[in-house]
């Protein structure tokens, strides 16, 4: 046998015992080791920790509310908006584009609109929701929703 076969043959002879092994240890790892517990640094910080369940209810209850607020505004709309509006800008802005959670889209002229989506689009406007709505947008796409929302009536 030549030296190249036999490394080969070796190296064989070492993956399919370690194969085994798996396989017979039932292919669990060696457990984690436990992670530190940190130690309050006062009475303080511990205490600010414990957020009372009441608190974090309150704050579970606006987010529902404004969720809500959100699914009214998108459904049984008898407005008429582009197939494209209602995909990428009523969620926030609302089919009406008075704002929901989004800026008011009112009033603005289509020059501006369109100004403002390059801008987003192009990341001059630091916001990963626009630009991440606006990415794969053509220009076409573009204009046709700063024409549509310039439309609105204020």
């Amino acid at each position: 046998m030549k030296t190249g076969q036999i490394i080969t043959l070796a190296i064989g002879g070492v993956v399919v015992a370690l194969m085994l092994y798996v396989a017979l240890s039932g292919g669990e790892s060696a457990p984690a080791p436990a992670k530190p517990s940190l130690a309050p640094v006062s009475e303080a910080a511990s205490s600010l920790a414990q957020i009372p369940k009441e608190v974090a209810l309150e704050a579970e209850d606006e987010e529902m509310k404004k969720i809500r607020e959100l699914q009214g505004s998108v459904k049984n709309r008898e407005l008429k908006v582009s197939h494209l509006y209602s995909l990428k800008c009523a969620p926030c802005h609302g089919y009406d584009g008075e704002g929901k959670i989004a800026p008011s889209l009112l009033g603005k002229s289509e020059t501006e609109l369109l100004a403002k989506l390059r801008d987003y689009k192009e990341d001059k406007v630091p916001n990963s929701l626009m630009k991440g709505l606006l990415t794969n947008s053509t220009q076409q796409e573009l204009e046709g929703l700063a024409k549509e929302i310039a439309g609105f009536s204020k």
